[in-house]
C-alpha cells in the first residue's frame, strides 16, 4: 500500500521535564492486514524528507495532463474520467458539450479502471490497490480510504456490498466495501493467467485473464470464491462483457469472441467476429456490443444472434481506443452514447443513437502521455506524443491549466522555447512554432530530417537535432519561416538527445555512448572526441567542464570534457532503475529515471555524486526542466508534475513549557 512504501513522516513529540525536550521520529503504523480510512491516516508527503539534511525538500504544488484508461457512467449525467493519476467527474447531460465539474487529488498510481456504486467511486490505481472516492458531491469527490490489493489492481466491478479486483498476476480478489470508509477482505482466487479485467453476473465473475483467456469463478460465498471453468482463447483476453447467458470477450487482434456459459464449468465458443484493430474493451447495450479496436476506433457489432455476429458499424477516434462505456436507457433497451477511454487522447463521446451512422458528438482532451519538457515562466511547453505540443499556464502551480496547444503532424518528442518561439521535433522534422500568443500557436516553419528527430537545443541562429539513426543535423533557424539545415554529422549510434555549450555539441547517442562535436563551423561539425557509456544514453545536460549523461540502466555518468578530444568519466551515480533524462541546478542534478520518478543527485563532487532527496511521480518520469523554486517533471503517463522546492533550513526546537492552571 502507498501508505506503508511512501516516505516517512517525521513528527515531533516533545517530553517536557525540567525544560528539557526529546524529539522523536516517528512511524505511523499501519496495518498490514487492512486499511485505515483516509480520515484518521496521518499526512504522508511522497517526497524526500529524510534523505539528506543538505538537499532540497521536494513538494507537490500541481499536475495536469496523463493518459486516459478509465471511464465510467453513471444516469446518463456523470461520466468518471481517469486523467493520469486523477479522477475527473464531468457532467455530460449536454454531450455535445461536457464540463468537468470536479476531480480527486493526484493518486500515487495511474487510474487504470473505475466503477460508480450508490455515492462511491472504486478506482483501480495498480500497486497503489482499490481507492474509495466518496462522490455523493460530484463536484468535490473526496478519497476516503484505500484497500491494499497487494497485487496490481487493473479493473474493478461493484455489486452488493463486494467490489470485485482484476488483480494482475494474483488473480481475483474480493473486498467488502459495504461500510467504504472501512473495506475489507472478504476472499481471492487465483488464476492462470494475468487478470485485466472482470465482469459480474449471478454467482460468477468472469475475468479477462490474459493469455489464459476466460476464468470463470464462482463467488456465491465471497469469501470463498473458487474456480469453475475456464476457455482458452488464441491470443489476449483484455476486457470481458457479459449479457444472458453470454460472455463477451476481446482477443485482441482476434477481434470478438462470444462464448456461451449457460453451463459455468463448460463454456463453449459460439462466434468471433474479427474486428479490423486490436480489441481492448467491450461493453453491451441495446443488442449490439460496442468495441474499443485500438486504432480502428470504436467497432459496433450487432449481437441479437450470438451465434452470428455482424457488423453494424464504426466511429474512428484520434487516439487509441482503449475502454468503453455506455450510457444507455434504464432498461438498456437503446444507448445514445458511447464514451471512450482513447489513451493520450484523452475521452471520445461517440453519438450511438443510430449505431450505423455514430458520429463523434465531443470530446475531453488535455496532455496524453508527456515526453518533454520546457519552461519559460509563467508557461510549461509539453511535448505530448500524438497530443502534439501543449501550452500550459503555470503561473499558479497548484492549479495549472492550458491555455493553447498545436498538433504536430507526427508525434511530439521533444522541444526547446526561445520565446517568441518554440522548436519542436516530431520524429519526422523540426518545427517552429510561434508562441507568441500562448492561446493560439501557429507553425512558422519546419525543416524536414532524414532520421528520426528525438532531441533539440538551440544555440544563437542555430537549432541542433538529435536524429536517430541520421545522427546530428544542425538548422539554420535565423528565418523562422524558412528554416534550412547547415550541416550535419552522422555518428555512430542512435542519437536521442543533444546539449551545446560553447563550440561543441554533446550528442546522447544510444549504445554508443556520447559523442563531443565541434560545432564552431555549422557547416562542417566535426566529432573531437567520443566515451562509450553503460546503458544507452538517451540524455544530457551540460554544465561547466562536465557533461551528465542519462545513460538508462546505466544511471547518471558524470563526463569531464575540460579536453573535447579526450572526455573521461570523473563520476558515476548508478543506484537509478531507468535514466531517462537530466537537468541542472547549482550542485545537484534532477534526474528523470522513469517508474522510479525523480531524484536530487548531489554533484558537487563529480568524482563522488550522493542522493539529495527523490519523489516518487505516479507515472514514468521521462524528462525534467526547472525554473526558479519549481521543478516540471514530463512524467509519461502521469501528464505534467509540478514540484516545488523547499530549501533545506537549520531548524531550532525550543523546549515547550507546560503550565497547569
Amino acid at each position: 500500500m502507498p501508505i506503508t512504501t511512501a516516505r516517512r513522516v517525521i513528527k515531533a513529540q516533545v517530553l517536557v521535564a525540567l525544560a528539557v525536550h526529546i524529539a522523536l521520529a516517528l512511524t505511523p503504523a499501519v496495518d498490514a492486514q487492512g486499511p485505515m480510512p483516509l480520515a484518521t491516516l496521518p499526512l504522508i508527503r511522497k517526497d524526500n524528507r529524510g534523505l539528506s539534511s543538505q538537499g532540497p525538500i521536494l513538494e507537490l504544488a500541481g499536475q495536469i495532463g496523463g493518459v486516459t484508461y478509465a471511464v465510467a457512467v453513471q444516469d446518463n449525467r456523470y461520466t468518471y474520467v481517469g486523467i493520469g493519476p486523477r479522477l475527473l467527474v464531468m457532467d455530460v447531460q449536454d454531450a455535445a458539450a461536457p464540463v468537468v465539474i470536479g476531480q480527486t487529488g493526484v493518486l500515487p498510481g495511474i487510474v487504470w479502471d473505475v466503477a460508480v456504486a450508490s455515492s462511491y467511486a472504486y478506482v483501480a490505481v495498480g500497486w497503489s490497490g482499490l481507492h474509495i472516492v466518496d462522490v455523493s458531491n460530484p463536484a468535490v469527490p473526496l478519497e476516503v480510504s484505500v484497500y491494499p490489493t497487494s497485487g496490481y489492481a487493473d479493473a474493478v466491478e461493484v455489486a452488493d456490498g463486494y467490489a470485485y479486483v482484476a488483480n494482475g498476476m494474483l488473480g481475483l480478489h474480493i473486498v467488502d466495501v459495504s461500510d467504504p470508509l472501512h473495506p475489507r477482505e472478504a476472499g481471492s482466487c487465483d488464476t492462470p493467467g494475468y487478470a485485466d479485467d472482470v465482469g459480474l453476473a449471478g454467482d460468477h465473475a468472469y475475468v479477462a485473464d490474459g493469455r489464459f483467456g476466460l476464468s470463470i469463478i464462482n463467488v456465491s460465498d465471497p469469501l470463498e470464491p473458487y474456480k469453475v471453468g475456464s476457455h482458452r482463447t488464441e491470443e489476449y483476453v483484455a476486457s470481458v462483457a457479459v449479457e444472458g447467458i453470454h460472455v463477451y470477450v476481446t482477443d485482441g487482434t482476434r477481434g470478438l469472441r462470444a462464448v456461451d456459459v449457460s453451463d459455468p464449468a463448460d463454456p463453449r465458443e459460439v462466434d468471433v467476429y474479427n474486428t479490423p484493430g486490436v480489441a481492448r474493451g467491450v461493453a453491451m447495450g441495446g443488442g449490439h456490443a460496442y468495441v474499443a479496436d485500438g486504432d480502428w476506433g470504436l467497432q459496433i457489432l450487432d449481437v441479437s444472434d450470438p451465434a452470428n455476429l455482424r457488423w453494424t458499424g464504426f466511429a474512428s477516434t484520434p487516439g487509441y481506443a482503449r475502454y468503453v462505456a455506455l450510457g444507455c436507457s434504464s432498461d438498456g433497451s437503446s444507448c445514445s452514447h458511447a464514451y471512450i477511454a482513447a489513451e493520450a487522447s484523452g475521452l471520445r463521446i461517440i453519438d450511438v443513437s443510430n449505431p450505423q451512422h455514430a458520429r463523434e458528438a465531443s470530446s475531453y482532451q488535455t496532455a496524453g502521455y508527456v515526453e518533454d519538457v520546457a519552461a519559460a515562466w509563467p508557461y510549461v511547453y509539453l511535448s505530448a506524443g500524438r497530443s502534439g505540443l501543449r501550452i500550459i499556464d503555470a503561473s499558479d502551480p497548484a492549479t495549472p491549466t492550458e491555455s493553447g496547444f498545436h498538433l504536430t503532424p507526427w508525434s511530439a518528442k521533444s522541444a526547446v522555447v526561445k520565446p517568441p518561439y518554440a522548436y519542436v521535433v516530431d520524429n519526422m522534422a523540426l518545427r517552429v512554432i510561434d508562441v507568441s500568443n500562448p492561446l493560439q500557436p501557429s507553425e512558422s516553419g519546419f525543416c524536414p530530417t532524414p532520421g528520426v528527430a528525438l532531441g533539440v537545443t538551440v544555440s544563437e541562429s542555430y537549432a541542433y537535432v538529435a536524429d536517430g539513426w541520421a545522427g546530428l543535423r544542425v538548422i539554420d533557424v535565423s528565418e523562422p519561416s524558412n528554416p534550412t539545415e547547415a550541416g550535419d554529422h552522422n555518428t555512430p549510434g542512435y542519437a536521442a538527445d543533444v546539449a551545446v555549450a560553447a563550440s561543441h555539441a554533446y550528442v546522447a547517442d544510444g549504445a554508443q555512448g556520447l559523442r563531443v562535436i565541434d560545432v564552431a563551423n555549422p557547416a562542417q561539425p566535426d566529432e573531437d572526441g567520443s566515451l562509450d557509456t553503460p546503458g544507452l544514453a538517451s540524455g544530457v545536460a551540460v554544465s561547466g567542464t562536465h557533461a551528465y549523461v542519462a545513460a538508462e540502466l546505466g544511471g547518471l555518468r558524470i563526463i569531464d570534457v575540460s579536453d573535447p578530444k579526450n572526455p573521461r568519466e570523473a563520476g558515476a551515480y548508478e543506484v537509478l532503475q531507468d535514466t531517462k533524462g537530466v537537468a541542472l541546478s547549482g550542485p545537484h542534478a534532477y534526474v528523470a529515471d522513469g517508474y522510479s520518478g525523480l531524484h536530487v543527485i548531489d554533484v558537487s563532487d563529480p568524482a563522488s555524486p550522493t542522493e539529495a532527496g527523490h519523489y516518487d511521480t505516479p507515472g514514468y518520469a521521462e524528462d525534467v526542466a526547472l525554473t526558479g523554486d519549481y521543478v516540471y517533471v514530463a512524467d509519461g503517463l502521469g501528464g505534467l508534475l509540478i514540484l516545488r522546492i523547499v530549501p533545506t533550513v537549520n531548524r531550532v526546537f525550543l523546549p515547550v513549557i507546560m503550565r497547569s492552571e
